[in-house]
């Protein structure tokens, strides 16, 4: 008995795939029903083979489900061993800065990878911009608690470094001024100067005048904002009201974060896009006014 042990283990210590192989073992798999998939990948030899080894070793009911990765050096042994362990391939999913907390339920509700209802009543901004790695079959529920959880850790992180000057009166308010930076500039070496001018204009009590805080507020944005959109009075609108808007508008980056809370100083109180993918600065409303003109004359001439 001893040598058919002793033969067994040394036969299953052999692989027969000459790559690495990726092998779904969905729940609820039966020891048979895992072999089979094991042999049709070749990642072994002999489901009886298999199954015998799991019997001697009393593994036959230690298997997780997951999506596994057998590497060339893996034999059978190896390949028991990390389903036994539960040493699945981690999944990966990227959740980019800016989204409203819509845009990234809809993101999850669609992935496969994950199961469960989602959660409802999450709060805008409350969920960090990442890149996130879970195991097959994770539950939408406690990948959104992991991303909460991060983000209170950032945003505690970033609260620590608000100037004492600082015209921000909380962590919301902070969260909120980010999620408007998000929103405005997609270069993360504009981040401390947009929030410098939004800064500077709570100071002085100035309408933020930030676009974003308009198009959160629309119900049938199309894409174009129009005059009537800046005066209507729906409460995100800064063109109406001073102050920041009452929520975050969207999920802020780190970036964006340790930003509103160290704003660069600079003088400025005005931006406009430059039309090459970032923003002119100015002090004053005159020459606001003129890197306006440029700027839509720079578009006619790109229309022609």
């Amino acid at each position: 008995m001893r040598f058919g042990v002793f033969l067994l283990s040394a036969l299953i210590s052999f692989n027969v795939y000459a790559a690495p192989v990726e092998v779904l073992i969905p729940k609820g798999s039966g020891v048979k029903s895992i072999a089979q998939k094991l042999y049709a990948a070749d990642v072994i030899a002999s489901p009886l083979m298999f199954e015998a080894w799991l019997r001697v070793t009393r593994n036959t009911g230690a298997l997780h489900a997951g999506r596994y990765t057998f590497e060339t050096e893996d034999g059978m042994r190896a390949a028991i061993s990390k389903m036994v362990n539960g040493d699945v391939t981690l999944e990966q999913m990227t959740i980019p800065e800016g989204l409203t907390v819509a845009e990234v339920m809809v993101k999850l509700a669609a992935d496969e990878r994950l199961t469960g209802a989602m959660p409802q009543g999450i709060p805008e901004g409350s969920l960090l911009p990442e890149t996130y790695t879970f195991s097959l079959g994770t539950t939408r529920k406690s990948l959104i608690t992991t991303m909460q959880f991060d983000m209170k850790n950032v945003v505690d992180e970033a609260w620590a470094t608000v100037d004492e000057l600082s015209p921000l009166l909380s962590r919301e308010q902070m969260v909120t001024l980010a999620s408007i930076i998000e929103k405005e500039t997609a270069l993360p070496r504009e981040y401390k100067t947009v929030s410098g001018v939004y800064t500077n204009r709570l100071k002085i009590n100035m309408k933020l005048q930030a676009d974003p805080t308009v198009i959160y507020g629309l119900e049938d944005y199309d894409g174009d904002i129009r005059r009537k959109d800046l005066r209507n009075p729906h409460p995100y609108n800064t063109y109406v009201h001073k102050g920041l808007p009452p929520t975050p508008i969207a999920n802020p980056g780190r970036g964006a974060l340790m930003a509103a809370a160290s704003p660069a100083k600079v003088p400025y109180l005005y931006f406009v896009a430059d039309g090459k993918g970032g923003h002119v600065f100015a002090k004053t409303h005159n020459e606001h006014k003129k890197n306006v003109k440029a700027y839509l004359k720079a578009l006619r001439s790109r229309a022609k």
